[in-house]
């Protein structure tokens, strides 16, 4: 949806996703997070991230996706923001 491919997995416990071939942009624990709940306030944690897409048309898709999806993305001074499944902000921002 934004653009980024699986690049490495190692099971249940770790993914590596990237866009245009890199080896990685982001790194994510699934062993540690699956199922788990929101982190309690002040618990250190992603609550926010901003993916920078090349122009407007992508972000436009990227959101039509997401409306498709049934997710709802709000306006905000640096783009438009939706929540990812663990209910981080993700603004979408464009380059």
């Amino acid at each position: 949806m934004l653009g980024v491919g699986l690049m490495a997995a190692f099971g249940q416990q770790a993914a590596f996703l990237a866009a245009a071939g890199y080896h990685h942009h982001l790194g994510t624990n699934t062993r540690e997070s699956a199922g788990a709940p929101p982190p309690d306030p002040g618990m250190a944690a992603l609550r926010h991230w901003t993916p920078v897409l090349p122009d407007a048309a992508e972000r436009d898709r990227v959101l039509g996706h997401l409306d498709r999806a049934g997710h709802t993305a709000t306006d905000d001074p640096g783009g438009r923001t939706a929540r990812d499944p663990s209910g981080n902000v993700v603004l979408l921002a464009v380059a």
